[in-house]
């Protein structure tokens, strides 16, 4: 399981009912996570994760899309999709789940990780958000007493309600997504898809390419990433080529022009143009603004 700097910062800040499952795949189920820590820059997530503000509230960039996680909101980025943590309140608590994609399907037979709805925070109805607690309490004084018994009894209880918490949370994040008769099929091509931008982004941005190498029309990819993320290929593989800019702008000392070639454009203004149309500013304004 890859963890990156701000999944270790995170880990290290949880309280003591840290659980672990491994799984095909792991989970790890946070409690107590009251030290988010400030970020000055985006991280990429390799895995995928999900959240439960329970107290207080903190102000998120998921993916370059500003968000609040506010209490009895439920927060999920993505494998891949980066965050940017600007601040957190006094009271902030949350319990907070990272996950491989082979997690849900290995714990519940057929069950896949929702795609579909790209919004980054649901709203909890009053009702989830009291089950959600329910479970919370109920694991906690179930690991308390794991804890002083020593019970592997006790400890595969606690394992069963994690996993029916995460189930009831997913649940709610299905509702607002897009249903699929064949939804395993659509995000089985997603999921190469977006491997493939990841590999390939900074050769080329040719959605014709991309669905040559999955064996599809251009139109039909087109549909399938629509419905999993809502936004046409083109869209998917620019972010991905404008999160990279920003990265390289933000920490690297390359110049714009030896930037505009890492990422195969075939000249700065070009690339000047591209930035521009996406964040708003030129690549020379955003990098001071970062400074």
């Amino acid at each position: 399981m890859q963890i990156n700097g701000i999944q270790k910062e995170i880990i290290k800040n949880c309280g003591k009912e840290n659980v672990k499952i491994e799984n095909d795949g792991i989970l790890y189920g946070l409690w107590n996570v009251c030290k988010l820590p400030v970020m000055t820059s985006p991280e990429r997530l390799p895995l995928f994760f999900y959240g439960i503000c329970t107290s207080g509230e903190a102000e998120l960039e998921i993916h370059m899309k500003p968000c609040k996680f506010s209490k009895g909101d439920i927060v999920r980025i993505r494998m891949g999709q980066t965050l940017l943590i600007k601040s957190v309140s006094e009271d902030f608590n949350s319990v907070l789940f990272f996950f491989d994609r082979r997690v849900i399907s290995g714990f519940v037979t057929g069950l896949k990780v929702p795609f579909g709805n790209t919004n980054p925070i649901f709203k909890t109805s009053d009702d989830l958000f009291g089950t959600i607690l329910l479970y919370l309490n109920f694991v906690k004084s179930r690991l308390d007493l794991c804890r002083i018994e020593k019970s592997a009894y006790l400890k595969a209880a606690s394992e069963l309600l994690v996993k029916a918490m995460l189930c009831e949370v997913l649940n709610e994040v299905s509702k607002s997504c897009v249903t699929q008769e064949k939804g395993s099929r659509t995000q089985e091509i997603f999921m190469k898809f977006s491997s493939l931008v990841k590999e390939h982004f900074k050769e080329t941005r040719n959605v014709k390419f991309y669905a040559d190498q999955l064996c599809i029309t251009p139109k039909y990819l087109c549909k399938i990433v629509s419905e999993c993320v809502g936004s046409s290929p083109s869209q998917f593989i620019d972010s991905l080529v404008m999160d990279e800019a920003k990265e390289m702008l933000r920490k690297s000392n390359l110049s714009i022009q030896q930037i505009a070639e890492t990422l195969n454009f075939p000249n700065q203004s070009f690339f000047g143009r591209f930035f521009k149309t996406h964040a708003g500013m030129s690549p020379g304004a955003f990098r001071n603004s970062e400074l």
